[in-house]
Parts: structure tokens; C-alpha cells; sequence
């Protein structure tokens, strides 16, 4: 059974593919904990890299009957399955898992203190809050389709491709994908539009400056308060 069909120019395509998708959801993680952010590319990357030898290059008759060389990533044996599966529940659902439950508390914290008044840093925390809200629910709408349409193809039979016909096939396929790609080119513009320190970074990183101690300084002692409770 095959899990996934790429049609690219290379074996390294589905290894890119779910590097960018773990390391979106790892990002998405790191930035609710504001912590771990070094590692979320090493640790995406090291996940993805199983992909490269169970990804092979054939070629197939297109639809219009031509020969089309593809990318197939195999699912056959037991044990890809169980990679698929793995690498899907250790970096997307549990994640998931996380920060929902996170962010579930947090909503409830600030539900409870909606009526009373805050100083201004805390109101500013409140939309930070909330706009890393967005961001979550914004991974969460670009990346499920993708987990589960792999899950569904991993886990059902293998007249289930064949019975869903090639063309609904392809559009599924090259609709999840899409939706991968969309995710990680909002990430930038969501991240902008809801933290002054990543516009700040950004600017620093188009410039190749670096931050200055006070900056540095600053930014630990925000990372430091961000869970704190809300004064009463």
C-alpha cells in the first residue's frame, strides 16, 4: 500500500514536506511555552529523515497515458506503518493535545478576570494571548487535513485510493498539500501581526544586527512572566 503519491523532481520532496509540517506544529508548541525554540527545526528535521529510505522514485502512466515519474513513500509493512503513525502521534496530536489543554486554561484565567481592570502590560499580554490563539487554530485548520488524510490512507484498505477514484484522489492530495504551503507562508504574517518581538527579530535579522544586552534582557524577563497568574 502506498501512503502518499509526490509527483516531484527528487526523493527529498516528502522529506522537506514533513520537516516543514513537524517543525510548524513544534514551532506552534515552542511559542505557547516560549521555550525550546532551538530545537524545533533539530528535532523536526532528525523525525522526518526515516522518510528518505522509504522513499523511492518510478515512473507510472499519467493520466493521459504518458510516463510520469513519481515519488512513492512506502507504508507496506508493519513497521512503516508504525513510523507514519508514530512520528503523526508524537508531533502533531500530542502537541495538539498540549497546547489546547494550555491555551483551554488560559482562556478560562482570563474569562475570569474579564470584568476586573488591568494595568496595561496586562492588556497587552491578553491580545498577545490571543493572537497566538489565532495562530494555534490557524495550524490546527492548515495541517489536520493533511494528518488525516495520511492516517486514512495508512489505515484503510487498499481498495480505499481505488474506490475514491484518481481524480478525487489527486484533488484531496494536492489539496492537504496545499494547505501545508499556505500554513507555513501565513506563519510569518500571523507572527508579525501578533508580537512586536518577532517584528523586532525580523528587522534585526533583514539588518544582520544583533540585539543589544537591554533587548536580551527584556526578552528574558517577558519569557519569565508569561505564565504567571493575573494580578488579583
Amino acid at each position: 500500500m502506498i501512503i502518499v503519491v509526490f509527483v516531484c523532481a527528487g526523493k527529498l520532496v516528502p522529506y522537506v514536506e514533513l520537516s516543514v509540517a513537524h517543525s510548524s506544529v513544534l514551532t506552534i508548541l515552542a511559542l505557547s511555552l516560549e521555550r525550546y525554540w532551538a530545537i524545533s527545526w533539530v528535532v523536526a528535521l532528525a523525525a522526518a529523515a526515516p522518510i528518505v529510505p522509504l522513499t523511492e522514485l518510478r515512473s507510472v502512466p499519467h493520466i493521459d497515458g504518458q510516463p510520469a515519474t513519481v515519488c512513492e513513500t512506502s507504508a507496506r509493512r508493519p513497521l512503516h506503518k508504525a513510523y507514519h503513525l508514530g512520528v503523526a502521534a508524537a508531533l502533531f496530536w500530542a502537541p495538539l493535545a498540549l497546547v489546547a489543554g494550555l491555551y483551554g486554561a488560559v482562556a478560562r484565567r482570563l474569562a475570569a478576570t474579564s470584568s476586573a481592570p488591568c494595568p496595561p502590560a496586562e492588556r497587552r499580554r491578553r491580545r498577545a494571548t490571543w493572537g497566538l490563539a489565532a495562530v494555534v487554530a490557524s495550524g490546527l485548520a492548515c495541517l489536520l487535513p493533511f494528518r488525516v488524510f495520511t492516517a486514512w490512507l495508512i489505515l484503510a484498505p487498499p481498495s480505499g485510493p481505488q474506490d475514491l477514484g484518481r481524480t478525487a484522489f489527486y484533488h484531496l492530495l494536492y489539496l492537504c498539500r496545499l494547505l501545508v504551503y499556505l500554513h507555513s507562508a501565513l506563519n510569518p504574517l500571523l507572527y508579525n501581526a501578533v508580537s512586536s518581538k518577532f517584528r523586532a527579530a525580523f528587522v534585526r535579522v533583514l539588518l544582520c544586527r544583533r540585539p543589544s544586552p537591554r533587548a536580551r534582557l527584556l526578552r528574558h524577563e517577558t519569557a519569565s512572566s508569561t505564565l504567571r497568574p493575573p494580578p488579583t
